[in-house]
C-alpha cells in the first residue's frame, strides 16, 4: 500500500459504512436474501443445541457435496461467539462484508490499472470511480449484487476471485512453473470450490483463456518445450478435468 492510496481507502470505506448502516441489510420478502438468513439461524441453532457437528454442517466424506454449508457454518459460528442475537449480529455483518467486497474490489482494480499505466495518480481516481460503479450498477436487472446477496455465499467468495485473478497474472508473468502463486490459486481454488463452485469455474475458464493467450503471444520466439506457458496450460487443463470428475 502506497500512502497516497489511504485517503481513497478511507473514503470508499467510511462512504460504504455509512450507507450501508443508514439502508440495513437488504431483506426484501420473498427473495434469496431471507434464503442465505434462514441457512444460517439453521446452523446458529444446531450451535446453541450443543450439535455443532450435524450432518448438515459438514459432509466429512464428501466435502464437496454441500459447498453452501462452509459458509452458513462460518457465519453461525461468528454469531454464536460474538454473543449478539442474530439479529444484531447480521446488521454488523452486513456492514463488514459491504466494505471488504468493495475495498478488495478497489485493490483489485489498483493492480490491474498499475499493470497497463504508471500514472498512479489516475489509477487511483479510476479505480475509485471504478468501485463506485461496481457498487451501484453491478448486478443482474433490478437486483444489486452490492445489496442482494450480502449473505450468500457468493458474496465474499468474489474477496478469492479478485485475489485469484491477481495471483494468475503473477504467476503467468514468471517463468518458474511452481512459485508462491500457484500455491496460492490452488488454495483459491480449493477454498472457491468449498464455498461456492461458480467463482471456481469463472477462475478455472479466465485461467484457460489467459495461459492459450500467454502461449499465442510467445508462440514464434519460444519452443513449445521450453514455454512456462504450455506447462501452465497443461496443468490448467488438468485442473478443469479434476473439477469436472
Amino acid at each position: 500500500f502506497e500512502l497516497r492510496e489511504w485517503p481513497a481507502w478511507i473514503f470508499l470505506a467510511f462512504g460504504c459504512v455509512v450507507y450501508t448502516a443508514i439502508s440495513g441489510p437488504y431483506a426484501e420478502i420473498p427473495g434469496d436474501p431471507i434464503w442465505h438468513i434462514g441457512k444460517i439461524n439453521d446452523q446458529f441453532e444446531f450451535l446453541q443445541n450443543d450439535d455443532a457437528f450435524h450432518a448438515s454442517n459438514f459432509a466429512l466424506t464428501n466435502p464437496f457435496s454441500k459447498i453452501h454449508a462452509y459458509w452458513y457454518v462460518v457465519q453461525a459460528n461468528i454469531i454464536y461467539w460474538s454473543g449478539y442475537t442474530p439479529e444484531k449480529a447480521l446488521y454488523w455483518m452486513s456492514i463488514a462484508h459491504s466494505v471488504i467486497l468493495l475495498l478488495s474490489f478497489f485493490q483489485f482494480s489498483l493492480v490491474i490499472l498499475n499493470r497497463i499505466s504508471t500514472s498512479r495518480g489516475d489509477n487511483l481516481v479510476i479505480a475509485t470511480l471504478a468501485t463506485f460503479l461496481f457498487a451501484t450498477h453491478f448486478g443482474l436487472g433490478v437486483f444489486s449484487f452490492f445489496r442482494y446477496y450480502t449473505f450468500g455465499p457468493v458474496y465474499l467468495n468474489m474477496v478469492l476471485y479478485f485475489s485469484a485473478v491477481v495471483a494468475l497474472l503473477h504467476y503467468l508473468s514468471l517463468s518458474t512453473y511452481f512459485n508462491r502463486w500457484l500455491l496460492y490459486l490452488v488454495i483459491a481454488l480449493i477454498g472457491m470450490t468449498l464455498i461456492h463452485k461458480q467463482e471456481a469455474l469463472f477462475l478455472l475458464v479466465l485461467g484457460l483463456l489467459m495461459t492459450l493467450l500467454d502461449y499465442w503471444r510467445n508462440r514464434t520466439s519460444i519452443k513449445w518445450r521450453d514455454l512456462a506457458g504450455a506447462k501452465k496450460l497443461v496443468l490448467a487443463v488438468g485442473i478443469i478435468i479434476m473439477y469436472l470428475l
